[in-house]
């Protein structure tokens, strides 16, 4: 993995690709630039593992910058703080990205890559029975004809027929 956190005018980086670097002389070449953002003149650079967490300085409700993938820039927010006795063995830091779904997500049975937003009927002869798919699997499997698929939000939120006799479970 290969990834950068820019907090505090520091840069933590892991991996062997450099992304510090080009940040820096896009910095340099303008000095309005980390006037403007608000970066201080000298940038520290450390190395994620041989630091620890207690040892970064953090601001509440500041925005600090987390590169990862080569070219994906995500926010990362401290909103809380929980001090705790060391004697104490708790797991923190409790790490909640608020833009990822806190359920699993189910993928695209044709091309894996994408999030599956359609079921395809038990009776589709196109997909060999029901299938979750993506839109872009949906339409060049069936074009723009939706008589094929639902929702998946829509299947997932109806009853399950086999139920159906369960006495505590009444239509």
């Amino acid at each position: 993995i290969v990834e950068c956190f820019f907090i505090e005018n520091v840069f933590y980086k892991t991996g062997e690709v450099d992304y510090v670097s080009s940040i820096r002389d896009w910095l340099d070449e303008d000095s309005s630039r980390k006037e403007y953002l608000g970066i201080a003149s000298s940038l520290e650079i450390k190395r994620m593992e041989s630091t620890k967490l207690e040892e970064i300085q953090w601001s509440l409700n500041t925005r600090y910058v987390h590169i990862h993938h080569g070219d994906v820039e995500s926010s990362v927010f401290l909103t809380d703080i929980c001090l705790t006795p060391k004697h104490l063995s708790l797991s923190y830091p409790i790490i909640h990205d608020i833009w990822a779904p806190s359920f699993p997500v189910a993928l695209c049975d044709g091309c894996k890559k994408q999030a599956a937003t359609l079921v395809t009927y038990p009776t589709c002869s196109e997909t060999d029975g029901a299938a979750q798919i993506c839109k872009s699997c949906h339409d060049e499997l069936f074009g723009r004809e939706t008589s094929y698929s639902m929702d998946i939000n829509v299947f997932k939120e109806q009853r399950d027929l086999i139920s159906a006799g369960n006495a505590e479970d009444p239509l």
